[in-house]
């Protein structure tokens, strides 16, 4: 039987200077993934000099390294583990001749970092399609740090109802419905189209007038607000002389009868030109009305449009992309569905979210911690933050599993071990440890000022709920998602083993663990925390996601036997 000899060692890092080493009395060092921050260690050292403890001061930021050491006498081999931590307490005992030292992992900074400016940040927006480049941004701003290479990310795209007030912008349900040309002949065309099989053609029929045009009349629209109008333009050939001046080949805006502002112009040389103007209505606009121009006279080249998009705002969609074409006709997708209001091709066109997932979402406001603003985003898509003992960041997901398996059992390491079920178990706050449901309520003010509510909610299919986790938080709704995570993440937690073992070292919550009681099935699961007392040597693990094998089920077959290894029938399995 090996024997080995323990040790744990402390030295203390300051900002600047030596590095003390510190003669360890006693204490513990725990990580923990339910956690934040995820390592934490409390450790008494006998005092040292005045200029020492000086050095301990937690507001000038000093560190510790603490190392755990296993020495095999049989083997005459060493393991070590070692914990950077950031000292956020201490406490001198002058009458014990001793100093207590409390040290945490980086992610403190999260809890420590704040927005402190006048207005809120929405940087974060722009990388809404992955949740991995935002929780790198925040590192980024907080403390420099750059995430572990890694595959889970998630999409976070925000969402926002959109109109498309062209009652016939692609031309393809009907003619040129909707459309009346100046000087001009309008034509439904299969020549070109940017999408679907056809696009308005505008001729000029006018020998004397360059002024030629399709317009189209907008009624519903609120005078004061800002619009976007695109369009796409498509130039077989160059226009000749008789288009010149700034209108030919742009799109113009007519208020009240005048002229209220214009697009660029396409270049006059042949080619596909995506046009955009973006414009707020005067107070007094009663009419309305869209011009597509050619803009030259009879015998000019004709030119062609397609997919005429007028929208509220920007025209951008909610990253800052130039927001796409959409009518009625355009396909549903995982995000949006879309509707025309009445006729199709005659009729104004909707975009309507899913779900809800506001840009406020992604927006951090003052005064918020990082981990505040990041948490909400992370629970909605079942991602996880932690920064491990050595200072690196992990974003893990629901398949994330550290290397290695923790065998514990009666006779081998094991020393003692509570197996507890507690339906009715609570945190300090109240918060219930066992739940089969959640129901998560979002509060917070939108771009536009207004109070806005909304509720996340799920439920463990096929079981009778006798435990709801309530959370409010005042965050933006980020879409579903947080509930389920929030339900699953705990399944099993009703059940949990408590278990008191030889100190092993390589031992990290999210490994897989095996565990052998008295009178007991086998069980197996995850470490969910584990704490290493400095002075017994011992270490108490807890776990989650338990399941039992049976006597006699595949759960206990060798390691190197698969199904595939059987040559017969599976009642030749080994277990």
């Amino acid at each position: 039987m090996a024997t080995f000899r323990r040790s744990a060692s402390v030295t203390l890092v300051p900002t600047t200077g030596d590095q003390p080493w510190l003669d360890v009395i006693s204490g513990s060092v725990s990580l923990n993934e339910t956690t934040q921050p995820y390592a934490t260690a409390t450790v008494e050292v006998a005092i040292p000099d005045m200029a020492t403890i000086a050095l301990m001061d937690p507001r000038t930021g000093p560190r510790i390294t603490l190392t755990l050491s296993d020495f095999n006498e049989r083997t005459q081999t060493l393991t070590e583990r070692s914990f950077d931590l950031l000292v956020i307490a201490r406490s001198v005992d002058h009458d014990a001749k001793s100093v207590t030292l409390q040290a945490v992992s980086d992610d403190q900074d999260l809890l420590n970092y704040s927005l402190v400016q006048n207005t809120t940040d929405t940087t974060n927006v722009a990388s809404q399609h992955s949740v991995r480049q935002v929780v790198q941004n925040v590192l980024t701003r907080v403390n420099g740090a750059t995430l572990q290479p890694g595959s889970a990310d998630a999409d976070f795209t925000t969402l926002t109802a959109l109109t498309n007030y062209v009652t016939n912008g692609n031309f393809e349900d009907s003619t040129t419905s909707g459309w009346a040309g100046g000087n001009a002949n309008l034509t439904q065309s299969t020549v070109w189209a940017r999408s679907g099989t056809h696009s308005l053609s505008i001729g000029p029929n006018s020998t004397s007038s360059g002024d030629s045009y399709a317009s189209a009349a907008v009624t519903n629209f609120t005078a004061g607000n800002q619009y976007t109008i695109s369009a796409w333009h498509h130039l077989p050939t160059p226009q000749n002389s008789s288009a010149a001046g700034s209108r030919p080949r742009s799109i113009v805006v007519v208020a009240n009868g005048a002229v209220l502002t214009q697009s660029a112009q396409a270049p006059n040389s042949a080619g596909d030109t995506r046009l955009s103007v973006t414009f707020t209505l005067p107070i007094n606009t009663t009419t309305l009305s869209i011009r597509l121009y050619n803009g030259g006279t009879s015998g000019s080249t004709i030119t062609y449009w397609d997919q005429v998009l007028m929208t509220d705002g920007t025209g951008l969609e909610t990253d800052g992309t130039p927001l796409q074409y959409f009518d009625g006709d355009t396909a549903d997708t995982n995000l949006y569905e879309y509707a025309w209001q009445g006729t199709n091709g005659a009729s104004p066109s909707t975009r309507v979210p899913v779900f809800d997932r506001p840009p406020e979402s992604l927006t951090w406001s003052p005064g918020d911690s990082a981990s505040d603003y990041l948490e909400s985003i992370l629970t909605a898509v079942g991602l996880r933050l932690y920064c491990d003992e050595q200072r690196r960041w992990w974003l893990a997901d629901g398949t994330f599993q550290v290397p290695g398996l923790l065998r514990i059992a009666t006779g081998y390491n094991l020393y003692a071990a509570s197996d507890a079920i507690d339906s009715t178990a609570t945190a300090i706050d109240g918060t219930p440890l066992f739940f089969e449901a959640a129901v998560v309520t979002y509060s917070w003010t939108n771009a536009a000022g207004n109070a806005e509510t909304a509720y996340d909610a799920y439920a463990l299919p096929g079981v009778t709920v006798t435990n709801t986790l309530r959370l409010t938080l005042q965050r933006a709704y980020p879409g579903p998602g947080a509930a389920q995570y929030m339900v699953t993440r705990n399944s099993g937690r009703g059940h949990s083993l408590n278990l008191t073992a030889r100190q092993e070292l390589s031992a990290t919550p999210s490994m897989p663990v095996s565990v052998t009681l008295p009178n007991s099935d086998q069980q197996a699961g995850w470490i969910s925390g584990i704490s290493w007392d400095l002075s017994t040597n011992e270490m108490t693990v807890s776990t989650r996601g338990l399941i039992a094998y049976p006597a006699g089920s595949y759960g206990h077959a060798a390691t190197n036997q698969t199904y595939a290894s059987v040559s017969s029938t599976y009642a030749a399995y080994a277990n």
